[in-house]
């Protein structure tokens, strides 16, 4: 029997949330390995039978770095643990005696991407942290004895290039996926054609190019911009709105705010197009939900998009830059609202990969 412990304080939302809770649905239950898994303080638990949870508040930065840094290292000698592989599923490594291993879930493009980014900018200085404080972090803890896994090739090589490790202990596992069928799908009762781009308002998702492409449409092809509307999941109250305003596109957008998982499926299967102009990302899994269903996909011409949908038939590549080729792409969508054979994801394995990593890595 081994004792693994799983460090994963700061999965509270979002990807991280998800990453966690997926992790724990898949520990095998036949194995009598005992996993202790810390998390935050207002997680709500899963029962499994060999799995201990220890709530931890790391929710400032101050408090993350001493628990990384010193507070896993003293809970484990002061409980008398002894593992055999420490996980983390939040991109950083802890520090601990390198005899023993460490595997890292690294889900984090911001600290590799070429951008650059201004601490003077409000809303950059998020990402200017990410970039060049927390990749000291992930750095901070690698030694010869750390294995990393990200979720596609591209992430891979960026990866090698940022930081000092061997490319055997680097291991690509994409993400399970299992496209939910929706039985009854309501589609819009209307002439427009409809568009979706499901993401939060952080710049690198890159909404601004679709604004301009929209105003292109505008002034060039009214026509055309009269009959679309673009569905952002976004409140009516965001940090575009100037800008929507500023072009006069307003009636173009529909504010969806938070759309339900099932409710972003329907719309996958009922309205034209998915746009997804984002040029930073770890995989990108609404390409994956939408090419699953034959929808016809205009998706920024990057390493992440070919690595997840590079041979769909349904994707048209756009510079990610130019609003012209995303006004033209949309033009060619309203002429050709074509459905595709539903995509088929190639990569199954996923968590099973994960686990038989553990098994490899952990000290028998």
């Amino acid at each position: 029997m081994s004792q693994i412990v799983v460090n994963a304080t700061a999965a509270r939302t979002s990807g991280a949330l998800s990453i966690l809770n997926q992790f724990i649905n898949h520990i095998p239950q036949e194995s009598f390995d005992i996993y202790y898994i810390f998390v935050d303080a207002d997680y709500s638990q899963i029962p499994v039978n060999n799995v201990v949870y220890i709530k931890v508040d790391t929710g400032s930065w101050a408090k993350r770095i001493r628990w990384d840094g010193y507070g896993l290292k003293n809970w484990i000698k002061r409980n008398n643990i002894y593992p055999s592989l420490i996980i983390s599923l939040q991109n950083t490594g802890v520090k601990f005696d390198k005899r023993i291993p460490q595997l890292v879930y690294y889900h984090q493009p911001l600290t590799l991407a070429s951008n650059v980014w201004h601490w003077y900018k409000r809303e950059e200085l998020l990402f200017f942290i990410y970039k060049h404080f927390y990749s000291y972090f992930v750095s901070r803890y690698i030694h010869s004895n750390t294995s990393f896994v990200v979720q596609i090739p591209s992430i891979k090589e960026l990866f090698l290039k940022k930081f000092p490790i061997k490319e055997e202990n680097v291991h690509v596992i994409p993400p399970e996926f299992h496209c939910e069928n929706i039985n009854e799908c309501q589609e819009p009762n209307d002439d427009y054609i409809h568009f979706v781009y499901p993401a939060t308002p952080f710049l690198y998702k890159n909404h601004s190019v679709l604004l301009a492409a929209l105003y292109y449409l505008k002034i060039n092809e009214a026509e055309i911009y009269g009959r679309i509307k673009l569905h952002l999941t976004l409140p009516e109250r965001n940090a575009l709105n100037k800008k929507i305003d500023a072009l006069g596109i307003k009636d173009a957008i529909v504010f969806e705010g938070v759309v339900p998982y099932l409710k972003l499926l329907s719309y996958y299967q009922t309205m034209q197009a998915l746009l997804f102009p984002s040029y930073i990302e770890s995989f990108g899994l609404p390409l994956l939900e939408a090419a699953s269903t034959g929808m016809s996909i205009v998706a920024a011409d990057l390493p992440y998009v070919h690595d997840v949908i590079g041979d769909y038939d349904g994707v048209k590549f756009v510079d990610y830059k130019d609003e012209k080729a995303w006004a033209s792409a949309m033009k060619g969508v309203f002429y050709d609202q074509k459905r595709n054979l539903p995509y088929k994801y190639k990569n199954k394995c996923g968590w099973s990969d994960f686990f038989a990593l553990i098994e490899r890595l952990k000290i028998k």
